[in-house]
């Protein structure tokens, strides 16, 4: 592996999109945006649904729609991107007002020397992000 191969893999950073779209079974069903703070390490997402039902409306406003269950079957994926976002919701009370309680919701961004400078250097010297370690040759 060259060196910048390894840089480019070693400077990566994890952020929170602005908006998320959430996918259920392979079929998308709703856009999360406007996320505000709501407790340490929770944010509170709008809930857009995208489907012209009024029952799947109401029912993505429901808690029993973000069942425990339900977690593996709903993949939340950065609509700028379409990188998937690791997020979870909690076990009651995830729609409160409207809005999604989710924790995490990080997706890969690459960080860039020209536009982060400092970042990618403190990302190369002290790493961090997407860095796989060597492996060690057993061969000898």
């Amino acid at each position: 592996m060259g060196i910048s191969q390894w840089v480019r893999r070693r400077c990566t950073w994890w952020g929170i999109p602005a908006e998320l779209l959430v996918d259920r079974e392979g079929q998308r069903v709703a856009l999360l945006d406007d996320r505000q703070f709501h407790e340490m390490f929770w944010s509170a997402w709008r809930i857009t649904p995208l489907t012209d039902d009024p029952q799947q409306r109401s029912a993505l406003l429901s808690d029993d729609f973000w069942k425990e269950s339900h977690l593996g079957k709903t993949v939340f994926r950065s609509k700028q991107s379409g990188d998937v976002a690791h997020a979870f919701w909690p076990l009651s009370q995830p729609v409160r007002a409207g809005r999604l309680i989710l924790r995490g919701a990080y997706v890969p961004t690459p960080v860039r020397f020209w536009r982060t400078p400092f970042l990618w250097l403190r990302l190369l010297l002290l790493g961090g992000g997407a860095f796989d370690p060597a492996r060690e040759d057993t061969s000898s």
